[in-house]
């Protein structure tokens, strides 16, 4: 019967430890520990043990429903302390989850600046030097790497420097104004100082120019001219 009532009293991993000791020729005091196995809480240790003094026939009859109320209430402090530590435990797991994460996460954006930082600082010196296509290349990396804040910026310098590559390209103008042509300008004729000579050479022109007059062909030579029997149907 005692062991079958003290199971009943105690819980998982509850321990109970009974020192007994004989204070008189017939009297005996009993003090029961109350522990729990696994607890790292020291406050364990300060639980007021219960303690039973009485003839071996007073405690066989009363003992153990003595015990019926503080072991229980013990072991409810004692799983209580347990449940905080098991807790305290997660709490600090999830911290150092949290701190891990958060570094890694400032070591990746620190990265991430720095390879910006070098991409922008590369574009810029080959702004200076004029060479505008790679600063672009190196502008789009350092954008990549760049934070919100900094791509604005970037993105800003980018269209800066496209901006100068149009410049003095037909790509990059658009024309407002109408466009002007070249005429092919005709020498003007040679003056002769005598108006003599001018006549002289209007004479022979006119003489050795075949289209300077009309000539009219023949009716045998109009019929094997190809040209003259033509007819409206042509490509031109």
């Amino acid at each position: 019967m005692f062991f079958q009532q003290i199971n009943q009293m105690m819980g998982q991993d509850t321990d109970l430890i009974l020192t007994i000791r004989k204070t008189d020729e017939n009297v005996l005091t009993v003090a029961v520990i109350t522990k729990m196995n696994g607890l790292q809480d020291q406050a364990q240790h300060y639980i007021t043990p219960f303690t039973a003094t009485g003839i071996p026939e007073e405690l066989d009859q009363g003992f153990t429903s003595a015990l019926a109320q503080p072991v229980p209430k013990a072991q409810g402090l004692l799983t209580n302390m347990k449940q905080f530590e098991h807790q305290l435990e997660v709490a600090e797991a999830n911290s150092k989850a949290a701190k891990a994460e958060k570094d890694k996460k400032e070591k990746e954006e620190k990265e991430r600046k720095e390879k910006s930082d070098k991409f922008k600082k590369k574009a810029e010196e080959q702004i200076a030097a004029g060479k505008l296509g790679d600063a672009m290349v190196n502008l789009r990396q350092a954008r990549l790497y760049a934070n919100d804040l900094n791509k604005k910026k970037i993105t800003l310098l980018l269209e800066d420097v496209q901006a100068k590559m149009c410049q003095g390209s037909l790509f990059g103008k658009t024309a407002t104004g109408s466009s002007v042509t070249q005429q092919a300008v005709r020498p003007p004729a040679s003056i002769d100082d005598t108006d003599n000579n001018e006549d002289d050479d209007d004479d022979e022109n006119e003489e050795e120019d075949p289209y300077n007059e009309i000539i009219d062909f023949p009716e045998e030579c109009r019929a094997k001219d190809i040209c003259q029997n033509m007819t409206n149907q042509t490509l031109f």
